[in-house]
């Protein structure tokens, strides 16, 4: 399956902003899908998307259909080829793996998992 025909990446820029206004919850409740190749980010930038969330970083379960983890290189080569422009790390975030995509160049993270650890967070906010 291509990446233009599932999910997130296959709505135009309106509809992807009004899910995301309504937070990441409400994007998951349809099956929103965040995966990109270096092109495809790239394509995003152009037509004007506001940043782009690139992934799964990491092995999860929650993105088992969609392939196998992009890893740390990938993501670097995309924060690089896109500049200044924001890239969200997602797929398989732990507290453990923060560090390593921000030095990958993500601008920040995305997540269930992580983001539902509340207990977690608190200790490291």
């Amino acid at each position: 399956m291509a990446t233009e025909d599932r999910g997130f990446a296959s709505m135009d820029r309106d509809k992807q902003r009004e899910i995301a206004s309504k937070g990441g919850r409400a994007a998951h409740k349809i099956g929103a899908a965040h995966e990109w190749t270096r092109e495809e980010a790239q394509a995003a930038r152009d037509g004007g998307a506001d940043f782009v969330v690139f992934g799964p970083i990491f092995s999860t379960e929650s993105k088992l259909a969609f392939g196998p983890p992009q890893g740390l290189n990938k993501l670097r080569d995309v924060t690089r080829a896109l500049d200044d422009f924001p890239v969200l790390a997602i797929g398989g975030i732990t507290l453990d793996n923060i560090a390593a995509c921000l030095s990958a160049g993500a601008s920040g993270v995305a997540g269930i998992t992580i983001f539902n650890n509340f207990l977690a967070l608190r200790n490291v906010l």
